[in-house]
């Protein structure tokens, strides 16, 4: 979602030029800018949850536990302008002491690595989310409704923060109106999704409290207009959750470490997927990535995938690239022991392999990010 980093940019700079006179400029960027940022990381986590029903349903399967989105503290921006803005107190009014270019660079950049954050907690939370948990939160939503439906009609409600801002800018509805279009066509392409195959050992009154949350999506769905009838099915057919996650490398060019991690296909946790844990734990020096701030290098743009069919994922015809490429490269060094590392079967190797065989490399299919397929 990076038209959600540019829009954010233009709001912080609108925000920060009107308050530089204020008295109190933190305050004053701060009740101009919050509602808007708000906006921004519920729209993430829009984007985010749609990615991943449409990703189930293509692989043809049902799209599992929806995590609501968790709200934005106040607190937390407040603390962000402090620290970016560093104003300084003159005749008993706050002046910046920067830049203002510098400070709104400084103050987006830092609000704006908060969007693949709540990403990334959407899909970790309809991972790793306990059968109690899902009961309350079914309890929750039979009393206040499903957070889409109240996404997709406080968007069209004016009066509204979120509809305010929807109202005001034609960027953000035009997106809002495709994705809406995308989540129909997915509906339409898998009405009913695949059946379970296994119930992972859960008992009857688990299966109920996982299937009365998958019909409440449907429910949702039914009340957005998105599809007509509640699909066939027992509990036990609708109690589906995802089984994995797979790295996938994103763009034209991918490192020889990513492409490594990526050709080892879905067998990746939600907390291992994209971060470096044990250099964290270790308290080696962290990497700010494109989706997360425990990268396993700077400016890494590769992606988490949640993965419910081992035979078919978003990605995978890249995972299968990844893979022939390593297969080759491991072919190479025991066949040449000696030209390629010595046979040491390293990513540091591997990366210099890569450089050598372009002809190899440009067979292998990229990652259409806007439509989470791959091309050529």
């Amino acid at each position: 979602m990076a038209f959600l980093k540019s829009w954010l940019h233009g709001r912080v700079d609108t925000a920060i030029r009107d308050s530089v006179d204020s008295k109190d400029v933190v305050e004053a960027v701060y009740r101009e800018l919050f509602e808007d940022y708000a906006t921004v990381l519920r729209f993430a986590w829009f984007g985010s949850v749609l990615f991943q029903v449409a990703e189930a349903r293509r692989q043809g399967v049902r799209p599992g536990f929806i995590p609501g989105w968790r709200g934005v503290a106040p607190e937390m921006v407040k603390r962000v302008l402090r620290e970016e803005l560093r104003v300084t107190k003159k005749d008993g009014k706050d002046t910046v002491t920067a830049g203002i270019d510098d400070v709104v660079s400084r103050v987006t950049g830092r609000l704006g690595t908060f969007i693949p954050a709540v990403q990334r907690q959407m899909v970790g939370d309809s991972m790793n989310v306990s059968v109690a948990d899902v009961e309350k939160v079914n309890q929750h939503r039979e009393q206040y409704g499903h957070p889409l439906t109240g996404f997709v009609e406080d968007a069209q409600n004016t009066k509204t923060p979120l509809g305010r801002v929807f109202s005001e800018n034609k960027d953000l509805r035009d997106e809002f109106e495709r994705m809406k279009r995308d989540w129909r066509e997915s509906v339409k392409a898998s009405p009913d999704g695949m059946l379970r195959s296994d119930d992972d050992g859960l008992d009857d009154e688990d299966l109920e409290i996982l299937g009365k949350q998958q019909r409440a999506l449907y429910e949702a769905e039914i009340d957005l207009g998105m599809r007509e009838s509640m699909p066939e099915g027992t509990n036990k057919d609708f109690a589906y959750r995802n089984v994995a996650w797979a790295r996938v490398a994103v763009g034209s060019y991918t490192c020889g470490f990513c492409l490594m991690l990526c050709s080892r296909g879905a067998i990746y946790r939600s907390d291992t997927v994209l971060s470096a844990k044990n250099r964290a734990r270790k308290g080696g020096t962290q990497f700010e990535g494109r989706w997360n701030l425990n990268a396993y290098h700077e400016h890494c743009d590769c992606m988490m995938v949640p993965v419910f069919s081992w035979r078919k994922f978003a990605g995978k015809e890249v995972m299968d690239g990844a893979r022939k490429l390593w297969k080759q490269f491991s072919k190479d060094v025991k066949n040449k022991n000696g030209e390629w590392g010595n046979g040491a079967l390293t990513a540091s190797w591997f990366s210099e392999w890569l450089k050598a065989h372009p002809e190899q490399v440009a067979e292998m299919p990229t990652f259409d990010l806007g439509k989470g397929r791959p091309r050529k």
